[in-house]
């Protein structure tokens, strides 16, 4: 029986080695550089509506169909392939869903904060750095991040944490609490 365990735990080991060698797993004890926030809370509405053309474009196909007509009262209905009219916003749906969940909108890194609008994220990326930041506020339900920039510069930036999924939001929380303590001696709280 423990041989049987232990050449089950070397074929895992030989399986895991070969899908992502150890070299490249990133290191649990190191401190990490880059703390990311995705879109995730505004994929699951665009999930939903993604599903709502999809059912759509199913009604339209099968009404479409001639022998579904209920008497010979009943109107002739589209013919099946408009239902393609409803299948692509459908796949436009599930691919901004897609899009939400695997890009970032907050990005914590060591140079500042990252700002990634949801239009053109990549021209109108916005780069906050850590010297131009007075402090960092959150809200009382943890929705509005207020970041005021050094009194020489005035100004700052409010951003909207809806998109971010709740259980996010308390990380967001506590990594902000310790930037506060740690890299922000200025804030008074």
């Amino acid at each position: 029986m423990a041989s049987l365990h232990t050449s089950i735990s070397s074929c895992i080991d030989a399986f895991t080695d070969t899908c992502c060698p150890r070299s490249t797993l990133p290191d649990p004890t190191a401190d990490p550089q880059y703390l990311r926030f995705t879109r995730s809370g505004q994929a699951v509405h665009f999930i939903i509506l993604g599903l709502l053309f999809a059912c759509a474009a199913i009604a339209l196909a099968a009404l479409g169909i001639k022998w579904i007509n209920i008497d010979e009262y009943t109107p002739p209905l589209p013919h099946p392939w408009w239902s393609f009219l409803a299948v692509i916003p459908a796949l436009a749906a599930f691919w901004i869903a897609a899009f939400n969940t695997r890009h970032a909108y907050l990005v914590f890194g060591p140079v500042g904060i990252e700002v990634y609008p949801f239009f053109f994220p990549a021209k109108n990326m916005n780069l906050i750095p850590w010297a131009q930041i007075q402090s960092l506020d959150l809200d009382e339900r943890q929705t509005w991040l207020t970041i005021t920039n050094t009194s020489d510069l005035g100004g700052g930036s409010i951003l909207s944490l809806r998109p971010i999924t709740p259980q996010n939001r308390k990380l967001l929380a506590h990594a902000i609490e310790g930037i506060r303590k740690n890299h922000l001696p200025n804030t008074s709280d």
